[in-house]
């Protein structure tokens, strides 16, 4: 297997971003990674560049969100003979659904490669960092999302990791370095030592220095934060859970001890994030609940602990949702009866779906869960945001890997439905975690996660295509499969 090399030759994109554009990056100028990492203010635009990249519709912005991904994991109709079916059915060796999953890889990778480009000359002069723990806060988040994106490439083009042997299996390259060199695949369990250290190495950067530590996440929703005196005062530190911030590290590192079996660690990382406090202590994030839904928050922003801002958020919601692309039946039985049992109660059910009439008179069931206001009214307004780990999945971590009954009964509670005894079988507890998962993360590019881990079997899977064969390892580009 070999990484072609998306790595030679690179150059860092610099995304330079106003403050009173709350966030709107626009791409406006290319250099070499050596001219560029030469100051504080070069590495904060390189990193900046990173979460663009990580933004663009081809990646967390579209693909592994709310389409791709989505219809590998059955959730949207499909036109037969389209790439979205071949997905949807699991024939992703067909051309018409490989050159997507090829093309993810390849971008995933290339986030990669800009990230150790930072990570690759930062220790090389630190005394260019004049504001008092940046080079912790760069570094930091530089290493937990190359994690982050080690991972995601796992989940998708791992083997299961529940298979036989699994632990010797030779998977796919952890690349740590910038270089020309091919880099070679490791086996599963090396692999996973290098992302749970990169995980490890962050959070001992950045639990010290992080503003989210000491400040809630709404103290820090401004465009400066020169008057929050400690830990840190730079424009660079606001809006923390649109950056992987310390507590995004942790809930990685619950997600990840997930995937790789290991509950207790699980379990007390997602702890960790569900009982984090503010100085006053108020819980630093909250369970949405039917309040948010009649504020039509739609994406419960306060559960959010890492997501990307996304300028035209509206713009795609209109363009995939409002246009009836993305779509589940032309009624509201599949979803409201058939997913939700018709509680009548379920604040999802009742908000984050519409039936709405197309413009040739048919009607389609849409998720409202990104319809956000076009231009805000005020910055405290401004949601454009995608989760890319919400609370809720912590929660369900808390449920299935620690049996902890409180926790499940409070997300249970804050989504207006009746709490119900965990299982002390692990794999019933897990079936039920999986029902209130599906109906959670709809349209937030977890789920065909889940069944992989779960290794869930076909007459399990909401809303299967008939054509369905169930198969959760991607096929590697062509030119990664080693001779």
């Amino acid at each position: 297997m070999k990484i072609k090399n998306i790595l030679s030759g690179l150059v860092i994109i610099a995304s330079l971003g106003s403050c009173n554009d709350w966030l709107t990056v626009y791409p406006q100028t290319e250099m070499p990674a050596k001219e560029m990492l030469s100051t504080e203010q070069g590495y904060q635009d390189a990193l900046t560049g990173v979460y663009t990249l990580m933004k663009s519709s081809s990646l967390y912005g579209g693909r592994l969100s709310f389409s791709t991904i989505e219809f590998m994991a059955s959730l949207w109709d499909v036109t037969s003979g389209t790439s979205e079916y071949f997905l949807a059915t699991h024939q992703f060796s067909n051309t018409l659904a490989k050159d997507v999953t090829d093309d993810i890889y390849e971008k995933q990778y290339n986030v990669i490669a800009n990230i150790n480009s930072i990570l690759g000359n930062i220790d090389t002069d630190t005394t260019i960092f004049k504001t008092p723990g940046m080079y912790r806060i760069i570094k930091g988040e530089c290493l937990a999302l190359r994690a982050f994106i080690h991972l995601d490439l796992m989940r998708m083009y791992g083997p299961l990791p529940t298979a036989t042997d699994v632990a010797t299996v030779k998977t796919l390259p952890y690349v740590t370095k910038l270089s020309k060199e091919i880099n070679m695949p490791v086996t599963f369990d090396e692999y996973k030592t290098k992302l749970l250290k990169d995980i490890a190495d962050a959070e001992v950067l950045l639990k010290g220095i992080d503003p989210i530590v000491q400040y809630s996440p709404s103290a820090l929703k401004v465009a400066s934060v020169t008057s929050l005196t400690t830990p840190v005062a730079s424009n660079f530190y606001a809006h923390r859970v649109i950056r992987m911030n310390y507590y995004a590290v942790k809930a990685l590192e619950a997600r990840a001890q997930m995937w790789y079996g290991d509950n207790n660690s699980a379990y007390a990382a997602a702890l960790e994030v569900i009982n984090a406090t503010n100085t006053d202590g108020s819980k630093k994030f909250i369970l949405g609940s039917a309040a948010d839904m009649s504020n039509k928050l739609y994406n419960l922003p306060s559960e959010h602990i890492f997501s990307v801002y996304d300028y035209g958020l509206y713009s795609k919601y209109s363009s995939n949702f409002l246009s009836g692309n993305l779509k589940k039946g032309s009624t509201v039985t599949n979803i409201k009866t058939t997913m939700f049992g018709n509680t009548g109660t379920d604040i999802r059910e009742l908000n984050l779906w519409e039936l709405i009439t197309l413009p040739n008179t048919a009607t389609c069931h849409i998720l409202r869960k990104y319809l956000v206001p076009e231009t805000p009214s005020t910055l405290s307004l401004d949601y454009r945001q995608i989760p890319l780990i919400r609370l809720s999945e912590l929660y369900f971590i808390a449920a299935e890997a620690g049996s902890d009954q409180a926790l499940w009964d409070a997300f249970r509670t804050s989504r207006g439905i009746t709490t119900t005894a965990l299982a002390a079988d692990a794999a019933t507890r897990k079936n039920a975690v999986l029902v209130e998962f599906r109906k959670e993360m709809y349209g937030e590019g977890q789920l065909f996660y889940m069944y992989k881990r779960l290794n869930t079997s076909k007459t399990s899977i909401l809303f299967y295509n008939s054509a369905l064969t169930v198969n959760y390892v991607v096929p590697l580009p062509v030119t990664e499969i080693v001779q």
